[in-house]
């Protein structure tokens, strides 16, 4: 089959199969083109064990193909032909994998750091690569972290990588020392800076009314 593929959607659908029809599966094997990568993804299985690597790089006049074959009893050519059609790093595939994200450009969301650690930002691009990614890698989201702490990338649209900001849970309004909780921060849009309420307060001391305050951190800032 001519044409790259998308990593993340052939590793779903190869897991997906084994799990449904791997003792019938006695056998897979494949090479396989992997859109923004320059060698050839070998994979093999049998019954529900499953190996692959990125091999030998792609020759200059070589066509960028996929081969696949399958040894086993009840499989059903034509679905596994369609479900592997659908791994294909086509714009029309793109544009329904963007689709079927959770979060658009410009929501508001918390990502997971690592070791227990979340922090809140913006989604600014969706279906993000760039050249320091593993082969194949692409982000479904790009994003960029309030308080100017940078750029970083989601690798996986699943709840335990990124989540909407939910207000009233954790560390919002509700908990702690004053409005929105002793350690919870809002962004101000009018300089970009993450205040707590106090911080906020403070800054805006006899600018502001209190209630007109109350009412901008609670409705304005993110």
């Amino acid at each position: 089959e001519p044409g790259d593929l998308d990593l993340g959607e052939v590793q779903k659908w190869i897991s997906g199969l084994l799990k449904t029809q791997g003792p019938d599966i006695y056998r897979m094997k494949g090479v396989l083109a992997i859109a923004h990568a320059e060698k050839h993804y070998v994979y093999h299985a049998v019954h529900m064990i499953f190996t692959s690597i990125f091999d030998e790089p792609w020759g200059t006049t070589e066509p960028r193909e996929s081969k696949l074959v399958f040894i086993g009893k009840n499989l059903d050519h034509a679905t596994i032909k369609e479900d592997f059609k659908a791994c294909l790093a086509t714009p029309e595939n793109r544009e329904r994998k963007i689709k079927s994200l959770r979060f658009r450009i410009g929501d508001q969301i918390e990502c997971h750091m690592g070791k227990g650690v979340w922090k809140k930002g913006e989604v600014v691009s969706v279906m993000y690569r760039d050249d320091d990614m593993e082969p194949g890698e692409v982000a479904p989201y790009q994003v960029r972290l309030f308080n100017g702490q940078g750029m970083t990338h989601a690798p996986a649209d699943e709840e335990r990588v990124i989540r909407k900001v939910v207000k009233g849970k954790g560390n919002d309004k509700g908990q702690g020392e004053g409005k929105g909780g002793k350690n919870e921060k809002r962004t101000d849009p009018d300089d970009g800076v993450a205040y707590t309420w106090d911080e906020l307060k403070a800054y805006y001391k006899g600018k502001y009314k209190k209630n007109e305050l109350e009412e901008y951190w609670e409705n304005t800032c993110k």
